[in-house]
Formats: C-alpha cells, sequence, structure tokens
C-alpha cells in the first residue's frame, strides 16, 4: 500500500514538474503564433501589391512553430531550423553579404534560434530521435546564419572601385581664390572638396604635434537646453581670423595664431514662445558662411576693353560677410570684421525664416548647417523634427539676395516647378522632404547640389505623394 501511494505521489510530482517546464516554450510559442499570424496578413497584402513570396510562406511557417511550440511537439526544432536555413538563403540571394540590409532581414529569426536551443526551451519537448534531429539542424541552421553575418563584417557593398577619366572629368569649381592657408567654407571651398594643399603636417611628425593654444567658449549646455546640445561646427580660417560658432548660435571671431577673442556676437535666442529650449530637437550650430565681394570682383574674367569696376551697393557697411543661420529661425548677416549686424540686410541684419512656413513646434524648423553662398545668393535649407509626425514644415530650400536679404527664389520639393518667390500670405508644401545637410556649388557650371533627406517621419514610408517620393 505504501509502494502504490509512493508511486503515485511520485507521478504526480513528475506530472506538475512537466507542466512547468513547459511554461516557457508555451510562451515562446504563443509570441512565435502571433509573429506568424502578422507575416501571414502583411504577407498576403505584399503579394497583392505583386511584392516577395517569402513573408507569405515565412508567416504560415512561422505559425505552425507556434502551435507546435504550445503543443509541446519536438517537431518545432526541425521546422524552425528549416525556416531560418531558407530565410538565410533568401536573404543573401535578395541582398548579398550587406550586413545592415541582412539585420532587419535575420537578426531576429537568428536570436530566436539561439532561444530555442537553450535547455530551458528545448528540453521540455518530447526528445525522442526525431526531437534529437531537429536540435542537430536547428544548430547548423544557427552556425550559418551566423557565418553569413560574420561574412558581411568583411565585405562592403557600397564601395565603386575603378578609375576615372581625367580629361573627361572636367575641372573642380570656379568660386574665388583662396591663399593655401584659408579654409574658406565648410568643405574649405563652396564646391566641397575639403582638400588643403598645406604640406606642413606629414604622416611622419603628425605624433610631434603639440597645442598652440586652447580657446574656451563658454557655451556649455544648461538644465533648459535639449539633451542634443552639441559642439559640431566646423571653423572657417579667412580674413586673418578664425570663425567659429558655439551651439546657442554665438559667432566668435578668434587671431589665428595666438587663439585670442577679437570679437563675438550673440543672437540672444527667442525660445519661440515656449518656457525654455528643452523642446527642441537641438540646439546646435555646424558653420556659418563667408562672402567677400572684393574676391569676387578679383575672380571676374577680364573684359576688352575694360569695363569700369561698379562700387558694390554694399561696401560701406559689410564688404566682407558672415552669415550665420539661428536656432531660432533666422539667418544673420554680420560684418566679418566687426561682428555687427549688417543692417543693410533683410530687417536690420536679419531674414526671418518662419516666413510662409506655417505653424510649428518651437524648435521644430531652423537651419543647423551653414549656407551656401554664390557671388549674388545666400542660399539655406533647414532641419524638421524627425520621427514625430506627418505634419512637419516644409524643406524648401530658399535663395536670397546676398546683399539686401530679399527674397530671389524657392525650390520646394512638394512644389517643384514653382520656384518664383512664393506670394504673401501663401505655405509651402507641408512635410515635403528637407535638405539640411552641406550644399556644393559650381559657379562654373551654375549649379547647386542638395543631398536631400527623406520625408517625416524617415521610417514610415506610407502617405507620400509622387514628388516625395522622387525627391526622398
Amino acid at each position: 500500500m505504501n509502494y502504490l501511494l509512493l508511486a503515485e505521489i511520485r507521478i504526480m510530482s513528475t506530472d506538475g514538474a512537466s507542466k512547468r517546464n513547459r511554461l516557457l516554450p508555451t510562451l515562446l510559442g504563443l509570441v512565435i503564433l502571433l509573429m506568424g499570424l502578422a507575416l501571414l496578413v502583411g504577407g498576403v497584402r505584399l503579394l497583392q501589391l505583386d511584392g516577395s513570396l517569402y513573408y507569405l510562406l515565412a508567416g504560415i511557417g512561422f505559425a505552425v512553430t507556434g502551435v507546435l511550440l504550445m503543443t509541446g511537439r519536438a517537431a518545432a526544432l526541425g521546422l524552425y531550423a528549416l525556416l531560418l536555413f531558407a530565410s538565410t538563403v533568401w536573404s543573401l540571394w535578395e541582398v548579398g553579404l550587406d550586413w545592415w540590409q541582412l539585420v532587419p532581414r535575420l537578426a531576429l529569426w537568428f536570436a530566436l534560434g539561439i532561444v530555442l536551443l537553450l535547455p530551458w526551451f528545448r528540453r521540455p519537448l518530447l526528445l525522442n530521435g526525431p526531437a534529437r534531429m531537429g536540435t542537430g539542424a536547428l544548430r547548423i541552421a544557427v552556425v550559418l546564419a551566423g557565418l553569413a553575418a560574420l561574412a558581411s563584417q568583411f565585405t562592403n557593398p557600397g564601395r565603386i572601385e575603378g578609375q576615372l577619366d581625367r580629361e573627361t572629368a572636367g575641372t573642380t569649381n570656379t568660386a574665388p581664390a583662396m591663399p593655401d592657408g584659408d579654409w574658406q567654407s565648410y568643405g574649405r571651398t563652396a564646391f566641397g572638396d575639403r582638400y588643403s594643399p598645406l604640406a606642413q603636417i606629414t604622416p611622419q611628425n603628425v605624433n610631434t604635434l603639440q597645442p598652440a593654444w586652447t580657446y574656451r567658449t563658454g557655451d556649455i549646455p544648461g538644465p533648459n537646453d535639449p539633451g542634443e546640445t552639441t559642439a559640431e561646427n566646423t571653423p572657417l580660417k579667412v580674413n586673418g581670423m578664425l570663425y567659429v560658432c558655439t551651439p546657442h548660435s554665438q559667432v566668435i571671431a578668434l587671431d589665428p595664431d595666438s587663439g585670442k577673442e577679437i570679437w563675438r556676437f550673440d543672437p540672444k535666442l527667442s525660445t519661440q514662445n515656449a518656457a525654455n529650449f528643452k523642446g527642441w530637437a537641438h540646439m546646435t550650430c555646424r558653420g556659418v558662411t563667408y562672402h567677400d565681394d572684393a574676391a569676387y570682383a578679383a575672380s571676374a574674367p577680364a573684359q576688352s576693353p575694360a569695363a569700369p569696376a561698379a562700387a558694390s551697393a554694399t561696401s560701406s557697411v559689410c564688404p566682407r560677410r558672415i552669415f550665420l543661420p539661428t536656432a531660432d529661425t533666422r539667418l544673420i548677416a554680420l560684418n566679418a570684421d566687426t561682428g555687427k549686424m549688417c543692417e543693410d540686410f533683410g530687417n536690420k541684419g536679419s531674414v526671418d525664416l518662419t516666413a510662409n512656413m506655417g505653424t510649428f513646434a518651437p524648435g521644430g524648423y531652423y537651419s543647423t548647417s551653414p549656407p551656401a553662398v554664390t557671388k549674388d545668393l545666400v542660399i539655406i535649407g533647414g532641419h524638421v523634427t524627425d520621427n514625430v509626425s506627418m505634419d512637419e514644415p516644409s524643406g524648401v530650400i530658399r535663395a536670397y539676395d546676398v546683399h539686401t536679404g530679399r527674397l530671389v527664389w524657392n525650390w520646394d520639393s512638394g512644389n517643384p516647378e514653382e520656384t518664383a518667390p512664393i506670394a504673401d500670405g501663401k505655405i509651402y508644401t507641408r512635410n515635403s522632404p528637407n535638405m539640411w545637410s552641406m550644399f556644393s556649388v559650381d559657379e562654373k557650371l551654375g549649379m547647386i547640389y542638395l543631398p536631400m533627406g527623406n520625408q517625416t517621419p524617415d521610417q514610415w514610408g506610407g502617405n507620400r505623394t509622387k514628388e516625395s517620393e522622387k525627391y526622398s
């Protein structure tokens, strides 16, 4: 009688432990089932749009795997091994050894394969002969997917190799010549080649360089600033000075040899009716832009017979200018010699970039990057808040008269054919793709090149117009 009671207790104890052990595979099975159903629904829709068949088949496979796990069937291991192997082959066929494109296709399936091999998930399944085969197959599939990921670290699909025929490549830009030691634009030239002809620093002596001087701007993040308050500026070395800008849109002119401050301009940023700057997505300045009337005049081709030189309309006010985009959505022109505002530009030295932009949250639109300049124009884009909404300001590019601040043209990617200055009271296309980065200007060709961004909210690709798709 005692033996029978002991056997009954052991059987009941074993059954209870078995149920507890199967809890983890059951929960994982439920998760995989839901993922499979989501893939199945999306796969059907994608197939209706002539998309890939993979997602439909994968959805079916993952849903079945989830059911097998929930019912404690060891066949789940073998089926998942087949799914992971097929997904690896399909991913390599579709994108090759491109790491960043393999990640969204394989990373989750690879991680789930490792989880299924953990003893807490694997042992509760019925480990008979076929189960051991499934375990071995899953191990092989995980290793193969891992090897594909590892191999992708040693390839660069974006690399383009070849030779450029210099005879047909044409000459680089254009704009006013500059001394070897100057750096007059963000990319040294308006073309943006970022090449300096200076040869003093070499691979042989670079390790012996010592600091000549240090200058501290004093502009540091405060408790009322956004988390992304960053010093990202590329200084300009021109006009015998070094021009830097700070996160809060201050401009400082330094002596390049000593680091001594020559002048400082503070635009006194507005919070745009907010309590403080915490709601801004960014607080940064990547640089300012320099313009010199005399340099353009000197680089102009000679005329025969020579025409009398026309006096610059602004030579007595600002013959050399620094253009500053501010975090409160202004474009300011400064006298490069003194740091004073050029009062003949816009409204006493400033152009309001909120004009015709419609409503936006404080800090939701301004240019974090320096504008481009040509002989007669200053051209500016702007950043908008990413990943928040589908009703952000326009990504319009605007060109202003470099001397007066008058709007000369505007190019809105949402309305690309209408480039004449927009009428008062009208609003540029909301949410059109923007250009927040650096321009490249080739005045010899009369061209400006724009590296466009995406329409917000970036990763979401829906609700886009034909124009938006074209320029994103």
